[in-house]
């Protein structure tokens, strides 16, 4: 059975970030099983914004109640569901090549992670 991707994004205030990092995600037809978005948004407005964003998206939608990076990773991480977690930010170029080659590097070279942190992308 392929591995299948959670890709956990945390916010707070970036829903313009986030309607391109999600556009990219979908247009490139990524693998992954499921997108979860952890905001902690003080703005109403700005929260309205990323909930539009996640139905869009049919992305999971998670609220932690302080911006916290580390409470937001830790509910997107309690709320996935995929085999492997991969936690991005909403101002990162994922691509569908870069996930399709991680999957790949992984069924291939099982390591046994389950987390995969992407900061930077190198060579993009």
């Amino acid at each position: 059975m392929p591995l299948r991707l959670a890709i956990v994004i945390p916010v707070w205030n970036d829903a313009a970030a986030l309607a391109g990092c999600l556009e990219r995600l979908r247009a490139a037809g990524t693998p992954a099983a499921e997108i979860v978005i952890a905001d902690a948004s003080p703005d109403p407005d700005e929260q309205r914004r990323i909930e539009d964003l996640a139905a869009r998206h049919r992305a999971q939608l998670v609220r932690t109640a302080a911006p916290s990076r580390g409470a937001q990773l830790a509910a997107g991480a309690a709320a996935a569901r995929g085999d492997i977690l991969v936690f991005s930010h909403a101002d990162t170029a994922l691509t569908g090549a870069h996930l399709d080659a991680l999957l790949t590097r992984l069924e291939r070279e099982p390591t046994g992670w389950r987390v995969v942190c992407v900061n930077e992308l190198p060579g993009y």
